[in-house]
């Protein structure tokens, strides 16, 4: 198989009007196409889908580790640590009021969806609290909104 830039030539003398391309705006042309076979050839490493998880915990470990072993290839999870400092509905509170400084950040790593983490939480705030939660976060975002709650829910059914 020929070198992209070299079975190219006369598409790029073409391209330049059939000027006789002078060699640097072959190079640069020849250049721009060994680039887009690179980023080709890289994509398979890269996401394909961003999951935002909403992390009550101040650090994640546990969360992580299991979800990257359940996840699909090519799924990536970004999480934004919240520093829960205990369960009662005082620090819910605090834990929620800076909620769009949470999803922008997110939002700037163009997540696809949004997770609240955290079923001790969720179950501290009510079915109420949890439901609006979850309709603030899409109303902000305009991206679906679920949470490990919901998931438990789901597994149990």
């Amino acid at each position: 198989m020929s070198h992209p830039s070299r079975s190219r030539r006369g598409e790029y003398s073409q391209c330049l009007g059939n000027q006789g391309a002078d060699k640097r705006e072959m190079g640069k042309l020849a250049a721009k196409e060994e680039v887009g076979v690179m980023e080709k050839s890289l994509e398979k490493f890269l996401p394909t889908k961003k999951v935002g998880y909403l992390a009550v915990m101040p650090v994640v470990d546990t969360v992580a580790f299991e979800g990257y072993q359940l996840a699909p290839k090519n799924l990536m999870f970004v999480f934004v640590t919240m520093g829960i400092r205990e369960f009662s509905l005082a620090d819910v509170d605090r834990l929620f009021a800076p909620l769009e400084e949470y999803l922008a950040k997110l939002m700037d790593r163009r997540v696809d969806m949004i997770v609240h983490g955290g079923v001790p939480l969720s179950i501290i705030m009510g079915i109420e609290r949890h439901e609006a939660l979850l309709r603030r976060i899409e109303k902000a975002t305009g991206l679906p909104a679920t949470s490990t709650v919901q998931f438990v829910v789901e597994a149990a059914k």
